[in-house]
């Protein structure tokens, strides 16, 4: 091993966009790209998209406080949000803790509770489609069996049952049917529509063809004739 190597201090390493703040505006005009040119195209009333992506500009405009240059109202709610998805915080400990900072800080613009929250986070497109699931994964309450209260083959309930053994479960103060799981789907096609609408990855999708060496030298897969 390269003993300048055992030397770094993982502390004196720089980060080149250590300072750099989040494009929140560039990345939604690129999110929406084709609202933007329809709208530019046509002088017509603005369509659902249309009105989610004006929305959505007007947050990302928002200081979080006034006087703040690090986030708006819009990107520190996609962080928290973030963080929230990263260390599993439930519900009620998010809403806690919206409540403190706004205690702390009332002048700080967020939303006051995470179903708000969610709201801000799905009006970007990012949110996916539940589906009931059977509890030993052998099928899933979708399309024929949408309306099922049951498994089809053993029987076996589709919702959980309370202490009572009723379907019925209390959940924040209304009684209302909750499945024994939930399958999450996130349709590919709209995550690679936004994947590609980005155009620094877009950029990145054809480096293989317009940037690496041409040299005959074998040291990516695009260099094997299989590849074109």
């Amino acid at each position: 091993m390269d003993k300048e190597w055992t030397k770094l201090n993982p502390a004196s390493i720089e980060y080149e966009n250590e300072d750099k703040i989040d494009d929140i505006d560039g990345l939604l005009h690129e999110r929406f790209r084709e609202v933007v040119q329809a709208e530019n195209e046509v002088n017509a009333g603005l369509n659902e998209d249309a009105k989610k992506f004006y929305n959505l500009v007007e947050e990302a405009k928002q200081d979080l406080y006034p006087g703040c240059k690090n986030f708006s109202k819009l990107s520190f709610t996609i962080r928290l949000y973030l963080l929230k998805c990263i260390y599993g915080w439930s519900n009620v400990s998010f809403n806690a803790f919206l409540e403190l900072l706004r205690e702390d800080m009332p002048s700080l613009n967020i939303p006051n509770t995470f179903n708000k929250t969610k709201g801000m986070i799905r009006e970007l497109c990012l949110d996916c489609k539940k589906i009931d699931a059977y509890s030993n994964d052998c099928m899933i309450y979708w399309k024929s069996h949408e309306n099922d209260t049951s498994f089809h083959v053993c029987g076996a309930p589709r919702w959980n049952k309370d202490v009572n053994g009723n379907d019925k479960v209390e959940k924040n103060h209304k009684s209302c049917n909750v499945p024994s799981k939930v399958l999450r789907h996130f349709p590919l096609i709209p995550i690679l529509q936004r994947l590609f609408m980005c155009s620094k990855m877009a950029s990145s999708s054809w480096w293989h063809d317009e940037e690496r060496s041409k040299d005959g030298k074998l040291r990516h897969p695009a260099d094997e004739e299989v590849w074109t």
